[in-house]
């Protein structure tokens, strides 16, 4: 276990960059109501999308949370589907 009173200045600084660096990797995840305002949408339209399988999700206990990126992802993805069918 490191004692952070021992060590240096640079060497507290170097760890607070590894450890900005690893949670920079970890996937953002946010709940409905966070996620709504992002897509301009209510969170009952978010809850709908997820009942219809329409967005991605990560079920953790009782919690539904979802990755902002990959749920604009799935929707870009559901829309040029959609105007790709249209146009044939």
């Amino acid at each position: 276990m490191i004692d952070a009173q021992t060590l240096t200045p640079a060497e507290l600084n170097q760890l607070g960059l590894v450890i900005a660096e690893r949670l920079a990797k970890q996937p953002l995840l946010v709940d409905s109501v966070d996620l709504a305002p992002l897509l301009s949408v209510s969170v009952e339209t978010v809850k709908r999308y997820t009942a219809k399988g329409q967005i991605p999700c990560v079920r953790i206990g009782r919690r539904v949370l979802y990755q902002p990126e990959a749920v604009i992802d799935a929707l870009a993805q559901a829309c040029s589907n959609e105007r790709g069918d249209a146009d044939e």
